[in-house]
């Protein structure tokens, strides 16, 4: 492939590397991701395809405006359903519409450049390479750089229980979705300035009104219809999307979007655009978000001054829709009255007042803390692209002595800077202030004052809902963002003046100087770009091989790891143990100086044909027996003085299969294994054997 004429080569590397991760990452999630059934492997395969070859569509959204609209509109309305065929929920949800949605995009686009002008394309380009280049060293990091890795459900890589393959494949998910995210901001652009329409965001607003039409069901007649039981029991409406959060926001950004493309279809029809209007509006406030509540209220505050001053300027009859607009908003009441859904006014009541409820705004539950820390410790790298969710667990036990679930920052800004630090967050934080400094100071065309002033709303309830949640984690949600700013980039002009095309009477085309100094200006920020890319990619190899290796950080973290062994599993006593396969390999936490470790095999041959079981660590061989019987061995021992972990090598001379025997159970198991602490120091002698310790090299 050839590299156009006047295109960087850092360009040309920048949209070679993200198109090509696209496809790498959909193929390995494909063979890798433990919640995929073959159902939704041939699914996603099936997008695919129809994303790429737009003739197994129906022609009216194979062209090549419409198939991106197609498969945003899936991506709403078709969770709920795939839940139902595929029984699993949850992110892997949705491979089926991201992949056909990076078909539809990969197959029209150019492959050598970014389309968007100076800086976008340097700040989009940018930020994709660095998250191109760095994805593979953040999943090999968290598989222990190991391929049986991504099938080794036991190894748990933080407090959050999550195992190695689901951190990889979270990963995975959340780099992929960046970056379908950057080609469809560039296709949304170019397609918006061609049409001078906002045609790109028609399946959006779509498919979150049926996802409204449904949510409104949910709260009115069956809450659990479509949903799932943690959202019904929270009285919350998910409509097709499982979600209430991301719901909750797709449908604050349809009501007023839905309003003008309704408008736009269909101008003399004012009801039509109101009910899109209400239904979403209703479904909003059914989902429970209280920050969609505040999305949709700036946003429909938005609309309102927008029509009001578009009036002045035009005589169509849908400025005139003051009439309609009370009979939604009484609609909507009226249903909200009606329901027993839990009401975000009321959850926002929940926030206490004052100094109390800002510091909890802040805090979010500790969310906000774990984020700084990170950046205290990793400033210039964060802790990788996605992987927040993963170690923030991790960080809760060490800060706030509490169990935290898995979640986000709790705040878009702190997300990133957490995850990416300097080198890898800078383009996209600069991305975020040139998109707020272009709503505060760019001044909308006359023509399209409602249009603007919805979307520069919308923008602005996303940009300050941003900094007590994260709705854009969404992949959808994200989608609507960027199409917003694509939009508005065209409805709202560059704030800043352009550079006079001529100088004391000279064309700037015919000056050599000026033409050399505004070539410039692209080339050096490609380079800085670049470096900045590198610079992450680079050192996340270092992190990944020391302090954010899952080895390292359970140490940290104060909490066992192991691989090439089965997940934990209770004992009537209260404790837990594993079972090993061939070969695992254990890094047990020092709770105290007294230990002792107990294992046995439960092989049905074991008395005719003994097992054989060794286990080594740095302190010297434990063990090196046969086992001739399921009776348990204990092995006691004293470790030395400031010792915080004891690693060991669990290898059997074979292993056995449950099944053979009947039972449902298709493991290879080796022998059954777990650790024992007491502060007593009579412990470790009363056990069967006491092994002596020496030359232990302090653990890991």
């Amino acid at each position: 492939m050839r590299r156009p004429y006047g295109s960087s080569p850092l360009e040309y590397a920048s949209k070679i590397a993200a198109t090509t991760s696209v496809l790498l990452i959909l193929a390995l999630t494909l063979v890798v991701h433990p919640d995929a059934t073959w159902l939704l492997r041939g699914l996603t395969v099936v997008a695919l395809a129809a994303g790429w070859f737009p003739f197994v569509l129906p022609f009216r959204v194979a062209a090549p405006a419409g198939q991106p609209i197609f498969w945003l509109f899936v991506a709403a309305v078709s969770p709920a359903l795939l839940r139902l065929v595929a029984g699993r929920e949850g992110p892997v949800l949705d491979l089926v519409w991201m992949a056909g949605l990076a078909g539809s995009l990969l197959r029209t686009m150019q492959w050598s450049r970014w389309t968007m002008p100076f800086p976008w394309n340097v700040l989009i380009g940018g930020w994709t390479l660095a998250l191109s280049l760095s994805w593979p060293v953040l999943v090999a990091r968290e598989i222990g750089f190991r391929l049986s890795g991504f099938h080794d459900t036991g190894a748990l890589n933080s407090w959050s229980l999550m195992p190695a393959p689901q951190a990889a494949v979270w990963i995975l998910y959340v780099v992929l979705a960046q970056l379908i995210g950057a080609l469809w901001f560039e296709r949304a652009r170019e397609k918006t300035a061609e049409v001078r329409s906002p045609i790109m965001l028609n399946g959006l607003w779509a498919g979150a009104t049926v996802a409204s039409v449904v949510a409104v069901v949910q709260g009115t007649i069956n809450m659990g219809l479509l949903s799932t039981e943690f959202w019904a029991s929270l009285r919350r409406a998910t409509g097709t999307m499982l979600d209430a959060n991301s719901y909750g926001a797709c449908a604050a950004l349809a009501a007023p979007i839905g309003f003008l493309g309704v408008r736009a279809l269909a101008p003399h029809a004012p009801a039509a655009a109101v009910t899109v209007f209400a239904i979403n509006l209703a479904g909003m406030w059914l989902s429970g978000s209280r920050t969609a509540l505040l999305c949709g209220a700036i946003g429909t505050a938005a609309l309102v001054v927008g029509l009001w001053r578009e009036r002045r300027v035009s005589s169509t009859p849908m400025t005139r829709v003051a009439i309609w607009i009370p009979a939604g908003l009484l609609a909507v009441l009226a249903i909200v009255m009606l329901t027993p859904a839990a009401s975000p006014i009321e959850r926002a009541l929940e926030i206490p007042s004052g100094w109390a409820g800002l510091k909890e705004l802040w805090n979010r539950g500790g969310y906000g803390p774990i984020a700084l820390q990170m950046t205290r410790e990793h400033p210039l790298t964060g802790i990788g692209a996605g992987s927040y969710r993963i170690i923030a667990p991790d960080y809760g036990r060490a800060l706030l002595n509490d169990a935290l679930p898995p979640d986000n920052a709790q705040n878009w800004w702190r997300h990133q800077i957490a995850e990416l630090g300097v080198f890898g967050g800078a383009l996209i934080i600069a991305f975020s202030v040139l998109v707020a400094w272009r709503v505060i100071a760019g001044r909308e065309r006359d023509p399209d004052v409602a249009s603007a002033s919805t979307v520069r709303g919308l923008l602005l309830g996303l940009g300050v809902t941003s900094f007590f949640g994260m709705p854009t984690q969404s992949p959808l949600v994200l989608y609507w963002f960027l199409a917003l700013v694509a939009w508005f980039a065209w409805l709202v002009p560059d704030p800043t003046p352009r550079r006079p095309s001529t100088t004391l009477g000279t064309s700037a085309s015919t000056s050599p100087g000026i033409h050399d100094a505004h070539a410039r200006e692209p080339r050096i920020a490609w380079i800085v770009a670049a470096a900045l890319a590198v610079a992450y990619a680079a050192g996340h190899v270092w992190l990944a091989a020391g302090p954010l290796h899952p080895a390292q950080r359970a140490q940290h973290a104060g909490r066992d790891y192991v691989v090439g062994a089965y997940p934990p599993e209770p004992l009537p006593e209260g404790n837990e143990f594993r079972w090993t396969g061939r070969e695992a390999r254990f890094i047990w936490a020092a709770k105290t100086r007294y230990m002792a470790i107990r294992l046995w095999a439960h092989h049905p041959d074991i008395a005719s044909k003994p097992v054989h079981v060794t286990v080594t660590s740095p302190c010297g061989v434990l063990f090196d027996e046969d086992l001739k019987s399921d009776a348990s061995i204990s092995l006691g021992m004293v470790l030395p003085d400031g010792q915080r972990t004891l690693e060991a090598t669990v290898r059997v001379s074979r292993t056995w299969l449950p099944a053979d025997a009947g039972e449902p159970d298709d493991r290879q198991l080796g022998v059954g294994i777990l650790a024992d602490f007491s502060t007593d120091p009579a412990f470790a002698k009363s056990q069967l054997r006491a092994v002596k310790l020496s030359g232990c090299g302090g653990g890991i």
